[in-house]
């Protein structure tokens, strides 16, 4: 299983397999946690096994999220080693590497335009939301 092109686009298609990585670990704790804890699919199969420091009994829901993991995991590695994905993330890295980014005076000072914008209209919603919502509890149709 040897990378596409493994010298080029190195950081792109890493970093999106890790953050694709990250989900499907997510995914797979809140697929372990999903069952009732009395449910059949937490029957112990073996006794406690020290994992990093944590003592874990090895369920079928534990085996069962284990290898949702790894085929999800497997699966990841091979679509983003697929050919067209490969390209395409060689090709917004190349993309990335062209564009000509602000210096930090002026991003920090659009980001802050942003958030003073966004605290504005943040304001301004909760403002109409309580007036519409006192104007309808006075014509008695609000809740």
């Amino acid at each position: 299983m040897k990378p596409y092109k493994p010298d080029q686009g190195r950081v792109v298609r890493l970093t999106t397999f890790l953050a694709c990585l990250v989900l499907v670990l997510w995914m797979c704790l809140n697929l372990y946690e999903a069952f009732p804890s009395g449910s059949p699919v937490y029957q112990v199969l073996a006794g406690p096994v020290d994992v990093f420091g944590v003592n874990l009994s090895v369920t079928v829901m534990l085996l069962i999220a284990a290898g949702v993991f790894l085929v999800l995991g497997l699966g990841l590695y091979l679509f983003f080693n697929w050919p067209k994905m490969g390209e395409f993330l060689i090709e917004t890295e190349g993309e990335l590497k062209k564009v000509s980014w602000p210096e930090r005076k002026e991003y920090v000072g659009a980001s802050f335009a942003v958030v003073v914008l966004v605290v504005f209209i943040v304001v301004y919603l909760y403002a109409v939301d309580v007036g519409l919502s006192f104007v309808l509890q006075k014509m008695r149709i609000g809740f």
